[in-house]
C-alpha cells in the first residue's frame, strides 16, 4: 500500500469526506498485499448510518467491502474488526494511522525459528535479512523492522505480507502477534 494510493483513496472520496466522522482503510491493501482483491473500508458515521452516502461510496469505489459503522459501534466489543483498526487502520481524513490520533503505532511483532535449519541455510538466511555488508543491506533494512530479540522483530503494517511472503519463501516458522505500541517508546528501539 503506497501513500499514493491513499491520496487516490481519499481524493475519489472527498465529495462525502464533509458528512462522515472517518473513512477507515483496513485489509490487505494496508499491510503490503501486491494486488488485493478489494479495498476494505469502514464509513465511521458520527449518530446514524446514512444509505445515500453508503451509495456514494460504492459508486466512488467500486471493488470496495464497506462496513458502515457508527463511532460508538466502531469500538463495541462485539465489532471483531475493531482491533485491525487500531493496529493497521488508516484514516483517509488525515492518511495516518487510526492509532496515532491515540499517540500509538499499530504494527506486528514477529518471532521466527532457525531450529533445524543447517549452519549454511542459518548463514544464507542471516545475510539476506541483514546484508553481507553494512552498506548493502538486507530484507531488514528494506522492510523497516526494529529488533526487539534475536528472532523477534517489530514490523509495520505496510510490511507485514512481504514480509510473510519471505519468511514463507525461506521455509522458516514463525508466530506473529498484533501490538500497539506508544509512538514515543517505538522511537526507542533501533
Amino acid at each position: 500500500m503506497s501513500q499514493k494510493y491513499i491520496k487516490q483513496l481519499s481524493d475519489d472520496l472527498k465529495h462525502v469526506m464533509s458528512n462522515v466522522e472517518d473513512i477507515i482503510l483496513i485489509g490487505s491493501s494496508v499491510l503490503g498485499k501486491d494486488k488485493p482483491a478489494d479495498t476494505d473500508l469502514i464509513i465511521v458515521f458520527n449518530e446514524k448510518v446514512d444509505e445515500k452516502i453508503l451509495s456514494k461510496v460504492k459508486d466512488a469505489v467500486p471493488n470496495a467491502h464497506i462496513i458502515p459503522k457508527t463511532r460508538k459501534a466502531l469500538f463495541a466489543e462485539s465489532f471483531q474488526a475493531r482491533e485491525g483498526v487500531l493496529f493497521h487502520g488508516i484514516s483517509l481524513k488525515t492518511g495516518k494511522q487510526v492509532a496515532e490520533s491515540y499517540g500509538g503505532v499499530g504494527g506486528m511483532i514477529i518471532s521466527y525459528s532457525l531450529e533445524g535449519k543447517s549452519k549454511s541455510d542459518r548463514m544464507r538466511f542471516y545475510y539476506s535479512l541483514h546484508g553481507r555488508k553494512k552498506e548493502e543491506g538486507g530484507m531488514y533494512d528494506e522492510l523497516k523492522l526494529k529488533k526487539l530479540a534475536d528472532g523477534v522483530f517489530y514490523c509495520l503494517p505496510e510490511y507485514y505480507y512481504p514480509l510473510t511472503e519471505y519468511l514463507d519463501q525461506w521455509e522458516i516458522p514463525y508466530k506473529e502477534i498484533p501490538v500497539l505500541f506508544p509512538a514515543r517508546i517505538l522511537k526507542m528501539i533501533k
